[in-house]
């Protein structure tokens, strides 16, 4: 199946779609080929495969002169084209095939290079065309707004044939797959959306971020760190005293801390050496529990 080596480069540096933008849009491919598998198979009864689903960038003229481009399909709305689609000659006449002629695919009477008869243009038209309308409709809606009339303008059976349905140097974003028919055969697909149309409605294809004002690296920090455990210490006092009176300290040894006020000692609530608050110690049902009284250090003399 057909790569542009340089297609997803050329999409995120050159046409200036986000990586994100490129990942909802594989997404919305992804969708559309199974939907088109579903649809192809409840047509024309038989199993039908997608494989490789792959994204590239091409202008108009290299997406119709591309090998795989044997076959061109123009969908749009009131005459004005919005999807292209390019298809290889032997999924056209595996699509035919397995419509027409079940599992024995047709050769050509004159042994010579097969083409498709009138009939068989008619075949593929009304199954892979009607087929892409509607998945298109139901999973491309978003670059299509309002607009629900999607429609099969028209087909080109004829390699290397440019349409006029968009300017020939338009920026196209492509995404395609390889589809197995059956056992009558296969071939790549790619569908085509004009870069415009995408730039439209970028910003519904990935909602913006929100951002809020209080993730800052400071609020983050304080939210990693609020389940930590730490240390508190009660302390009732401080008092400097010189090494000689420490020294002398005995058991029965009395050293005054700080002034009494209403006859509540003031204690104060510690974590790595610093004041968080100052209280006092009060007993509730059997317990000494520290009343919070202010932040900070206590008033008193130490």
């Amino acid at each position: 199946m057909h790569k542009t080596q340089t297609g997803i480069p050329a999409l995120v540096d050159s046409y200036g779609l986000e990586r994100s933008e490129l990942h909802q849009l594989r997404l919305l491919a992804e969708r559309l080929f199974d939907q088109l598998r579903e649809e192809l198979a409840r047509s024309l009864r038989c199993a039908v495969r997608m494989l490789e689903v792959s994204q590239g960038a091409e202008t108009m003229v290299e997406f119709c002169t591309d090998p795989h481009a044997q076959h061109l399909a123009i969908l749009g709305f009131d005459g004005e084209a919005a999807v292209v689609v390019r298809l290889e000659k032997s999924l056209a006449f595996a699509l035919v095939d397995a419509a027409f002629y079940a599992d024995s695919p047709s050769q050509p009477r004159d042994g010579g290079e097969r083409k498709l008869s009138l009939t068989e243009q008619y075949i593929l038209q009304s199954t892979l065309g009607l087929a892409l309308a509607a998945v298109l409709r139901r999973v491309f809606g978003i670059f299509f707004g309002s607009r629900t009339d999607l429609e099969l303008m028209r087909m080109e059976h004829s390699p290397r044939l440019v349409p006029d349905a968009l300017p020939p140097a338009e920026q196209i974003v492509t995404t395609g797959v390889k589809c197995l028919v059956g056992h009558t055969g296969g071939g790549a697909i790619d569908i085509g959306i004009p870069l415009s149309i995408i730039l439209q409605v970028r910003t519904r294809l990935v909602p913006p971020k929100t951002v809020n004002a209080h993730d800052n690296p400071a609020s983050r920090a304080r939210k990693l760190l609020s389940g930590a455990r730490v240390r508190l210490d009660a302390v009732l006092g401080h008092r400097m005293m010189p090494l000689n009176e420490v020294r002398a300290l005995a058991p029965g040894s009395i050293i005054l801390l700080q002034k009494l006020t209403n006859g509540v000692p003031c204690i104060e609530l510690h974590c790595g050496g610093h004041a968080l608050f100052s209280g006092t110690v009060v007993q509730h049902r059997g317990w000494n529990r520290f009343l919070i009284h202010r932040q900070g250090e206590c008033d008193g003399d130490s």
